[in-house]
């Protein structure tokens, strides 16, 4: 299982990321109330499905995960997502997305740089760990 963690409006926001023998397992979970607000499925080609919970807002992030992680990594990929502040501005909920945002460049990135190790030992998974903290 791969980490990635970053802190927001003193809250923190965590991904945890497995891979299967097809595809990977991504969990988007933080701020003061840790829940299930949307879960997304996305091909490699880019389709994507959605259930969202009412009254939530999460699959602004699911979706933009599951699409990017699945044309990246050419795999499917399901990812469940839960964030919640109590009381936030527009600022603040931009805040939150941006700091998704970067955790997600991160991901990519690191997975990019993976790639070869992958490719190299030839079982097409990776074990490497993702740093836990910025």
């Amino acid at each position: 299982m791969k980490t990635k963690m970053t802190q927001i409006l003193g809250e923190p926001i965590r991904v945890r990321m497995s891979q299967l023998d097809d595809g990977w397992d991504v969990g988007i979970f933080g701020g003061s109330r840790t829940h299930v607000g949307a879960v997304t499925m996305a091909e490699a080609d880019g389709r994507i499905r959605t259930l969202e919970r009412e009254g939530h807002r999460d699959a602004f992030v699911s979706e933009k995960w599951a699409r990017a992680l699945a044309m990246k990594l050419r795999a499917p990929v399901c990812v469940r997502c839960g964030i919640h502040y109590d009381g936030v501005s527009k600022a603040e909920i931009a805040a939150i997305v941006n700091a998704c945002d970067g955790l997600l460049e991160q991901v990519i990135a690191e997975e990019a740089d993976g790639e070869t190790t992958r490719q190299n030992d030839g079982t097409g998974r990776s074990d490497r760990e993702l740093s836990c903290a910025e």
